[in-house]
């Protein structure tokens, strides 16, 4: 494998999560945040691919750490109450890491953290040197907005992230949209923490590799009323009925079929494989 230079592993890209820009505060060894020793990194991505991990439990009697439904290596305890291990190179991309302490599973407060498996998890990176697409380049950069609208088919507000690029305030032009599905057990959230949509918006678009769009994210999972329970195909009624309308009202976007693209990940790719979807609404290309 290829070695990974630090400058990547600590790009912004791969520090933005839905904790902090920045790279995430390891935090301190007392109750309050603004006593004790300061803590290690609980995950760094070492340069032969492997991961330092450490985690702060002084009293506990065994900790283990790996990667999630998968083989659980055991840490040792130093004497400052933190223990220590060295994950084996897992492979390149993002990976959830699971924590066992006592033998049972835990969520490591000082680890980076996204949400995936329907519930807030650690996980790791591991840049593949090759996937420089990924990065905060220093291209001009789009906007992520948060909108909330009320939504006739859940009878609640609900919210979806959407991605304006670079030029939208300064144009006065009409801009094709795509609706963007998560997988199954994430949320609208997952694109942007976890898929880094707006890097690779960006960096395609300033390299001439992709038409200037506006990329909606909507909640995949949503909640009927009369369900109590996610509803799978529940979200095509609330994209038709309420999103894409307010998305129209609100924002410069093309209105007509062509105008509109969807993709999906997973649960979302069959979301937009729904002919019902296709007929009803139009879509010009679903993935």
């Amino acid at each position: 494998m290829k070695k990974i230079l630090k400058e990547i592993s600590d790009n912004a890209a791969y520090t933005n999560t839905a904790m902090a820009f920045q790279k995430q505060e390891p935090g301190t060894t007392g109750d309050n945040p603004l006593d004790g020793d300061r803590l290690p990194d609980s995950v760094t991505v070492l340069e032969n691919g492997n991961v330092a991990l450490t985690l702060y439990a002084p009293n506990a009697k065994t900790v283990t750490a790996g990667l999630m439904e998968r083989e659980q290596f055991p840490l040792i305890q130093n004497d400052n109450g933190i223990w220590e291990g060295v994950l084996p190179f897992p492979g390149y991309g993002l990976r959830t890491l699971d924590w066992h302490v006592d033998g049972n599973r835990v969520l490591n407060p000082n680890a980076p953290v996204y949400f995936s498996y329907a519930r807030p998890v650690n996980y790791v990176d591991i840049p593949d040197p090759e996937m420089d697409y990924i990065l905060e380049n220093g291209v001009p950069h789009g906007s992520v907005v948060i909108e909330y609208f009320q939504s006739q088919v859940t009878g609640n507000c609900e919210r979806c992230f959407v991605y304006l690029p670079p030029d939208y305030e300064k144009s006065d032009l009409d801009y094709p949209v795509l609706y963007l599905q998560h997988g199954g057990l994430e949320n609208e959230g997952c694109w942007v923490f976890n898929g880094k949509v707006n890097f690779i918006m960006d960096n395609l678009l300033a390299w001439e590799k992709a038409i200037p769009c506006i990329i909606v994210m909507c909640n995949g999972s949503i909640r009927l009323p009369q369900e109590g329970i996610f509803d799978f195909q529940g979200v095509v009624d609330m994209l038709r009925n309420d999103c894409i309308p307010y998305i129209e009202r609100k924002y410069r976007v093309r209105k007509e079929k062509w105008g509109r693209a969807m993709a999906g990940l997973s649960m979302g790719s069959m979301q937009t494989s729904i002919r019902n979807y296709l007929d009803i609404w139009g879509c010009s290309v679903a993935f």
